[in-house]
């Protein structure tokens, strides 16, 4: 075996060999005065002083060890100094008082070597852990902010104690309790996105810096307020922020909260920048209502191109009528029952336009028409009427 087996390593090889020759010699004065000696006494019990003195350097095995051969040591002592009489009950007494304080002291320097390696490997696991975290924290592109909030908790919370109960109604009636707490908070560090989206404030570490980011009367931090008073896990609004250059810009903030009070002095704050987004979004938004006003603009034109399309043919057909009415009354004698032929055509082809702007009103509302029936044989028999007159008018102007 080598000695790592039996050393741990933790302390250089120069140091190491002097503690163990120390032990060493310790070890041979102690059998030296407990074997050749007439010292009455649990002389074996100071081999516990070496193997302390070993305790930082020996790993499980080597306690062992090291505990086996002062066991052995202080057996040989014993049995040398009464080779004659073995069996001395005091002396066995204090034999296994020497024994057990050994056994014991081991155990506990085992325990003691299995404690530091598991604290050594939970701060090793710690430090990874916290490498990681700084690791994405600093790389990350969303601002990212550590603020130390526990002196506002602590003055919430003493409010609470007071009898408080709602903190937005207390702000109201003591507006000064916002700028207290707003001044409380400090900023224990950023990364550099944050820095790029608000500049040099953003890692501003002294107390009360946060005002600067705030534009004036925004009320975000009483929100933030009011869910630590809450004691919620979380927050999270858009909220408008201010640069080093005044620039106002639109960013959605998330704030997680931790369970352990103590833990408020390290408290994870995010900003994502959405202005870009938000006037993107205002553009569409204007984009679609301009789109819609050209719609409804091109529906009307071709609403009135129908419109003037389908009236045109009732009011032709009712100057046509009007105009063979005048003929037949100024016929002589007049032809009455031809020009109230002609007066009836009128009238059904007026009641058509009103049908035709009645329709086209409904569809302008969105309302639901009604299928209509057509007599075949009835528009024959207009058609036929228009036609004769148009004829008509064509024998007289022949005729003269």
């Amino acid at each position: 075996m080598t000695s790592a087996h039996f050393f741990n390593g933790r302390t250089d090889n120069g140091h190491s060999t002097v503690l163990a020759a120390v032990a060493l010699a310790l070890a041979g004065t102690i059998f030296y005065i407990d074997t050749f000696t007439n010292i009455e006494g649990a002389i074996a019990v100071l081999y516990v002083i070496a193997l302390l003195l070993l305790g930082d350097i020996l790993t499980p095995r080597g306690h062992v060890t090291a505990c086996v051969a002062a066991v052995g040591l202080a057996a040989a002592s014993y049995v040398y100094a009464h080779s004659d009489a073995l069996i001395d009950l005091q002396s066995l007494l204090r034999l296994s008082v020497a024994l057990a304080a050994l056994v014991i002291t081991t155990s506990l320097l085992m325990r003691n070597e299995a404690s530091r390696s598991e604290l050594i490997a939970t701060n090793a696991a710690l430090r990874e852990s916290e490498s990681r975290y700084r690791a994405i924290f600093e790389r990350t592109k969303v601002a990212l902010w550590e603020r130390d909030y526990s002196a506002v908790r602590e003055i919430l919370f003493s409010l609470k104690a007071q009898g408080v109960d709602d903190i937005r109604e207390y702000a109201r009636q003591q507006p000064e309790i916002v700028d207290r707490c707003v001044a409380a908070v400090r900023t224990v560090a950023a990364n550099e996105a944050a820095v790029e989206l608000l500049g040099r404030n953003a890692i501003d570490q002294t107390p009360g810096s946060l005002r600067r980011i705030l534009p004036p009367g925004d009320e975000t931090f009483l929100d933030l307020m009011e869910a630590i008073f809450l004691g919620r896990r979380s927050f999270s609004d858009s909220v408008t922020v201010v640069g080093d250059d005044g620039e106002r810009k639109l960013v959605l903030l998330t704030v997680s909260f931790p369970e352990d009070a103590t833990a408020f002095n390290r408290v994870v704050t995010g900003m994502v920048d959405i202005t870009q987004r938000e006037l993107a979004q205002k553009a569409l938004q204007d984009a679609r209502a301009e789109l819609a006003a050209s719609s409804r603009t091109a529906a009307i034109g071709a609403l009135s191109t129908s419109l003037a399309h389908e009236l045109n043919q009732p009011l032709g057909a009712i100057i046509v009528s009007a105009q063979t009415l005048v003929r037949w009354l100024d016929r002589d004698p007049p032809d009455l029952a031809a020009a109230r032929r002609a007066t009836d055509r009128i009238v059904r082809d007026g009641e058509r336009a009103s049908e035709i702007i009645k329709q086209t009103r409904s569809r302008i509302e969105q309302t639901q028409s009604e299928p209509t029936s057509v007599d075949l044989v009835h528009l024959v028999e207009e058609t036929c009427a228009i036609m004769d007159a148009e004829f008509d008018g064509l024998l007289i102007s022949t005729e003269k």
